[in-house]
């Protein structure tokens, strides 16, 4: 028995009667198990994906946004979560790993790496970077695909994903195989909120699916989510108050105090145009966050911070439990899932559980 999982960035399950009309996509989910998964807090791509990989909320993973602060670097690297992982958990256990383009497993304990990761400037030679982050037996998988990489951008992210995925998987048939797909994301963000205002985004990504399942056929249980969905977005919510400094993750914001109280912020928070709640200190272990910071603001609906007022036309970072939700969908699974609902610190431990594993300490449980 063997595993995939497929991460589709920005997945939402309203997107599930667009791809069902696809013609590979269409093909697996009629006959597919699948059910709503909730996204974390906040809905941001690099801690869903911690918590996808941990089973666990970021008040033990630590990750709390994509980039870090106050270097507002990307959080790229293994290191960066302060917890175990699946695929520690498969490689104690004596199972190969392969993970290609997964956010947050550079340098990480993986058979056939080729982590998302990309040089601090365009034009760059990425050779080294690739080189440090990949796995040995990765490597060579990067050098044989890297004439289709357009530095960070999408939709060559994904077509090098993709090509290094099925090559892997091909060949070295990895126990435990995660691939990651970006370009719904990034189309989304710029033409709106669901796959319906992105059908060329949804043809791209399921021809290269098409290649995919092929690779993996009959061969793998294969699993395939979203980490978080979009909103649309209307306005930039704008603070400019002495002695709060604001960290945007989306349609939501870290705060930090210097010099002014948590009531007396919250209170000039909760005043400010485009702010529909404010979260103290005590109140952060509830929404599952770190007590990393000061105080947590949720947007309006609409509404997202922003650090260069910059407004796309949908985004994230959302409170995970008021949605909207991503999917979680399971093919060619032993069993269906006993649940119509999951979270996503859920996703690790349920496929662990096929091969009698799990991950010590997780917040989430087995859904079969």
């Amino acid at each position: 028995m063997k595993a995939a999982l497929i991460s589709i960035d920005a997945l939402d399950w309203e997107d599930l009667p667009v791809f069902r009309k696809a013609r590979n996509m269409g093909r697996i989910l009629a006959h597919a198990d699948a059910i709503r998964s909730e996204a974390i807090t906040p809905a941001q791509t690099y801690p869903c994906h911690a918590s996808i990989l941990s089973g666990s909320y970021p008040s033990r993973t630590f990750v709390i946004d994509n980039l870090s602060h106050p270097e507002r670097r990307w959080q790229y690297c293994r290191s960066s979560i302060k917890c175990p992982i699946l695929t520690d958990a498969a490689r104690s256990s004596g199972l190969t790993t392969a993970a290609v383009c997964f956010p947050m497993t550079a340098c990480a304990d993986i058979d056939y790496l080729v982590p998302e990761i990309w040089t601090e400037r365009e034009g760059d030679d990425s050779d080294p970077l690739f080189s440090s982050a990949c796995s040995e037996k990765g490597y060579g998988y990067y050098l044989r695909h890297k004439a289709k990489l357009d530095w960070m951008r999408t939709p060559g992210m994904d077509l090098f994903a993709s090509s290094v995925f099925v090559d892997i998987v091909k060949e070295q048939k990895p126990d435990i195989a995660l691939l990651h797909l970006s370009y719904l994301d990034h189309q989304k963000h710029l033409h709106g909120p669901l796959a319906s205002d992105v059908p060329h985004a949804v043809d791209f990504i399921d021809n290269l699916l098409g290649s995919v399942f092929e690779a993996l056929s009959s061969d793998y249980i294969i699993f395939i989510t979203g980490d978080h969905a979009h909103r649309a977005q209307k306005g930039s919510v704008d603070i400019s108050i002495e002695g709060i400094s604001v960290h945007p993750t989306g349609q939501s914001a870290e705060i930090y105090l210097d010099g002014i109280s948590e009531r007396d912020a919250i209170s000039k928070l909760a005043a400010v145009d485009g702010i529909a709640k404010v979260y103290g200190q005590k109140e952060l272990a509830s929404l599952g966050l770190p007590p990393s910071f000061d105080i947590f603001a949720e947007a309006e609906d609409g509404y997202v911070f922003t650090p260069n007022g910059k407004v796309t036309a949908s985004g994230h970072g959302y409170v995970g439990s008021e949605g909207p939700y991503p999917p979680f969908i399971a093919i060619n699974a032993p069993c269906r899932f006993r649940t119509d609902r999951c979270s996503i610190v859920d996703e690790a431990p349920t496929i662990l559980s096929l091969f009698g594993l799990k991950l010590d300490g997780a917040d989430g449980k087995c859904l079969f």
